[in-house]
């Protein structure tokens, strides 16, 4: 099996099958991608249906793992406003997944994050991220997802999983703080545009970071472009899908 691993979607079946389509002819049923967020299967009250059904045309399994301009699927699945009542718990390489029943090849990493071995690589799955444009949406009526970053709780827990476990790949949809202010400078706003942000996670990420001394590599979206970071380390995705194992 080959894992692929792309990154920002928002919503849109063109932006996936562009991004996709150059791997399209070499998938088979045991592959697997990774959106690493800002998928935009659904975001406030609106649901992407044709994205959802290019994902079941694939004959791979896709996971989709939420950013900041996602909802949280796995609750509003739960709460039934997402799946319609199609919604079931499935478990997978031995994690746990939500999916809607339609689209039987697509699953959803838990909300919080979560660590998921595939194909003997331990990798950790890390969600969420703040919005810049935040504020702009919640004044505007525009989507927005309050619950967009990681609580303190589910911090807590990653940073267990990642100081317990020999983490060989993170995905996550935003990067440690010295990589966004070091390296990825010229992809922010200035801050005369937009004066207040907040870089919790991307801190915390620091911490992450230092925990896995195993870690091989680090695979995030968000910043919109294609780029290695850090020595390699580090890989963002925009408009490429990019072969991880």
């Amino acid at each position: 099996m080959h894992l692929y691993a792309v990154g920002d979607i928002h919503g849109s079946a063109e932006n996936a099958k562009r991004i996709v389509e150059p791997i399209a002819s070499e998938l088979t049923p045991d592959d697997v991608i990774v959106c690493l967020g800002d998928v935009g299967i659904a975001y406030g009250d609106h649901v992407h249906d044709d994205l959802r059904r290019y994902f079941s045309d694939l004959p791979c399994r896709v996971l989709v793992m939420r950013g900041n301009h996602d909802t949280r699927y796995w609750r509003d699945m739960q709460l039934g406003t997402l799946a319609s009542g199609h919604a079931e718990m499935v478990d997978w390489s031995g994690s746990a997944f939500m999916r809607d029943r339609r689209y039987p090849n697509t699953l959803y990493v838990h909300d919080g994050g979560d660590l998921v071995t595939i194909d003997n690589h331990v990798c950790l799955f890390i969600p969420g991220a703040w919005s810049i444009d935040g504020r702009y949406r919640r004044k505007t009526g525009l989507p927005w997802e309050p619950e967009e970053q990681l609580t303190r709780s589910e911090r807590d827990d990653l940073l267990r999983l990642a100081e317990t476990h020999s983490i060989e790949h993170i995905f996550s949809h935003t990067c440690p703080f010295d990589w966004m202010s070091l390296e990825l400078y010229d992809r922010l706003i200035p801050v005369e545009v937009v004066p207040v942000s907040d870089a919790t996670m991307e801190e915390w990420l620091e911490d992450v970071l230092d925990a896995c001394e195993s870690l091989e590599a680090w695979w995030f979206g968000h910043y919109h472009d294609d780029r290695d970071v850090a020595c390699g380390l580090g890989h963002l995705l925009y408009q490429r899908a990019r072969k991880v194992f």
